[in-house]
């Protein structure tokens, strides 16, 4: 998924620069952009979010989501995420960034549920094409 020039190498010595995620550094915005540059979706692409059946498309537009999803989840688990290569880092944080309860996945989802009420927690919901002339003898 990631190559040496997907920007991993620089994720990895950012976290290494910034002994402390508390404090406000430069080293802490240099970790900030560099997680913004390896881990956040660039263009459109689809993510099938934990626990999901389907994939749901995902933008830049989800950009902002995944960088805070992404430093909220590194702070949480720093000790943990420290010790990880480079490579299992930034594969790590880019599926919490993206597929995790808070991630940029879970918000297209949500997105495109807008507007469904009266479903029961659990309760399936089936999506149909319709033609237009359907609707209208619905109405």
């Amino acid at each position: 998924m990631f190559s040496d020039h997907d920007g991993i190498h620089q994720l990895a010595a950012a976290l290494t620069e910034c002994t402390d995620l508390s404090v406000p550094s430069d080293a802490r915005d240099r970790l900030w952009l560099a997680l913004q540059g390896t881990v956040c979706t660039k263009g459109r692409v689809h993510i099938r979010p934990y626990g999901a059946r389907e994939a749901v498309e995902v933008t830049e537009e989800h950009s902002d989501l995944e960088l805070i999803t992404a430093y909220t989840y590194l702070r949480d688990h720093e000790q943990e995420l420290r010790k990880l290569p480079c490579h299992d880092l930034a594969f790590k944080l880019r599926a919490v960034a993206t597929k995790h309860g808070g991630g940029s996945a879970r918000a297209a989802q949500s997105d495109s549920m807008c507007g469904v009420t009266k479903v029961g927690r659990g309760d399936s919901i089936m999506f149909v094409r319709r033609e237009y002339d359907q609707w209208a003898e619905i109405a």
